[in-house]
């Protein structure tokens, strides 16, 4: 019996090594990662460290810019520019085609932008259907149409994708609603600047955020003169972008084009009652990551695609038609057309 047990122990000990040896070589086996994988999150976390969100940053600086979305650190409009915006959205009414009063007429909700605009839109529309039977949104953003394209300063071939969205696929979208170009009262902006980083004269902070913060004042001009009735234009910055596997638009430039915005805006304040057209924040809709910001948005790199970790994935789709719903919601330049 003694030695009976003894064998089972020296047994039990022998597959105890084995199982050892076959974890050790598991782990020894696992792929390390490259010098390439090391510096892109050693840059990621140093982006992470600098970047704090603009609601959340406030009077604080961010490479000697100060936060907040607008003047003076805060998140809300001046005092003396919001009562603009509201007489504005008290003048969104339903219009006909020929852009005149009508009970049973339209009041278009405009997006438009690049082709993360065109897919976060897409999921809007579908999930959210607008409580206000006269309202229709309208998904006009484009793929493959960034801010220079957007704004007619580019090359000669930026000129033509320029052409072609404005002249072409804009107007179909408009068509294929059932909608004309008189009835659009409200825009949602967002665009970005394609490789930043791989271009001298954006590479460096300020530099993109001015060279967006042009194009976007250019986009906002046109949109003026394509929508004779258009009353408000909400433009909101990036998501976050660390999670980006390719130079399109990572991170910083994508927490940075929120001061372009900014900028932008600001600009326009200063101006007060010199614009046909109100300009204001959309949803701001960057976070650090898994960081939370102070009312917890967080984003995971399960919210981007796979192949590149810019576009939106399903996921991040749904967390960006959210925040629109939310925004257009309770906003008060906005509740009253959009409930």
């Amino acid at each position: 019996m003694k030695k009976t047990l003894i064998t089972l122990i020296a047994a039990l000990l022998v597959l105890s090594g084995y199982f050892l040896y076959l974890s050790t070589e598991k782990l020894a086996n696992v792929e390390a990662p490259s010098d390439t994988q090391k510096e892109q999150n050693e840059k990621v976390m140093n982006y992470e460290n600098d970047m704090i969100p603009l609601t959340d940053l406030k009077t604080s600086t961010y490479k000697g810019y100060e936060g907040g979305l607008y003047p003076d650190g805060e998140n809300s409009p001046p005092q003396d520019y919001l009562p603009i915006g509201l007489r504005k959205s008290s003048e969104i009414k339903p219009l006909d085609e020929k852009g005149l009063p009508a009970s049973d007429g339209k009041i278009v909700l405009l997006t438009t932008g690049m082709s993360n605009v065109a897919q976060e839109s897409k999921e809007f529309i579908q999930s959210y259907k607008p409580k206000n039977k006269n309202l229709i949104i309208v998904n006009g953003a484009q793929g493959g149409v960034d801010a220079v394209d957007m704004s007619g300063f580019g090359t000669e071939k930026s000129r033509e994708e320029f052409n072609r969205y404005w002249n072409e696929i804009l107007p179909d979208n408009l068509e294929k609603e059932g909608v004309d170009a008189k009835q659009v009262q409200v825009v949602w902006l967002k665009q970005a600047l394609s490789s930043p980083g791989l271009n001298e004269e954006t590479k460096n902070f300020p530099d993109d955020a001015n060279e967006l913060k042009k194009n976007l004042l250019q986009i906002t001009k046109i949109l003026e003169q394509k929508f004779p009735n258009l009353k408000i234009i909400y433009i909101s910055s990036r998501t976050y972008a660390g999670c980006a596997k390719t130079p399109k638009n990572p991170e910083p430039y994508a927490y940075q084009s929120g001061f372009a915005v900014k900028w932008l805006i600001e600009d326009f304040i200063k101006e007060k009652e010199n614009s046909s057209v109100w300009i204001a924040w959309g949803p701001y809709i960057w976070a650090d990551g898994e960081t939370p910001r102070g009312d917890g948005l967080v984003y995971f790199c399960s919210d981007f695609r796979e192949d590149d970790g810019t576009h939106p994935s399903e996921a991040g789709q749904k967390k960006v038609a959210r925040l629109l719903n939310e925004f257009f919601s309770t906003e008060v330049t906005s509740k009253n057309w959009y409930n």
